[in-house]
């Protein structure tokens, strides 16, 4: 009898995996399209590679990473479908408090110039001990409403999608950036992710 009911249980336990799965795992990677994914996302969704991305903004691979995907989306831009996910680490003091600012940019429809400008910038706001008045003037620089911006880094509801985004992190495991999934594979740091999409478009000729 205990044996009958150790195997439900494990069935039960293996189901519970595969509809977490469906839900975490979309077809081409992590997530699903969603409309509300669209401003932090760019590429065609019928292209034959997915990119999905969690990263931290104080993560200096994070950086190095930006530079190739920025350069493999101007060579390829409608074979790549690329998505980025927030994974703020407590070990960097400014990352959630970049990834707010960069949420409330993405709101305003100007998320990629303020995600390259942060990158760009990182050297600068990293080592300061109040990233916030340098993460304001970049606000400024790409055009944003300031004071719309502000208040959105303010609103709990921000907060929450940041936290909703972690969470969804933590149940796939991942625990350092950037990690990639590209077409369900996962892939962690730069020069593994220049290494798999030069192979991926090596064995495409």
């Amino acid at each position: 009898m205990k044996k009958i009911i150790f195997t439900i249980l494990l069935l039960l336990a293996c189901v519970s995996s595969v509809e977490l799965g469906k839900r975490l795992i979309g077809p081409r990677g992590v997530f699903r399209y969603e409309a509300r994914d669209a401003a932090r996302s760019k590429g065609d969704t019928t292209a034959g590679l997915w990119i999905s991305e969690y990263l931290d903004f104080q993560c200096e691979d994070c950086r190095k990473a930006h530079e190739v995907i920025k350069a493999y989306l101007t060579n390829y831009p409608s074979e790549i479908y690329y998505q980025v996910r927030f994974l703020p680490l407590s070990v960097h003091v400014h990352a959630w408090v970049t990834a707010l600012g960069a949420e409330c940019a993405a709101r305003q429809k100007a998320y990629w110039e303020y995600e390259a400008l942060l990158f760009e910038k990182q050297p600068e706001w990293t080592e300061s001990q109040d990233a916030r008045p340098f993460l304001l003037d970049y606000a400024a620089q790409v055009g944003l409403d300031v004071k719309k911006w502000q208040a959105c880094t303010e609103d709990p509801s921000t907060e929450k999608t940041l936290s909703e985004e972690k969470d969804k992190a933590n149940l796939l495991g991942l625990k350092s950036t950037p990690t990639f999934f590209i077409n369900n594979k996962e892939i962690i740091g730069s020069k593994a992710l220049k290494e798999e999409l030069e192979k991926f478009f090596r064995d495409k000729k």
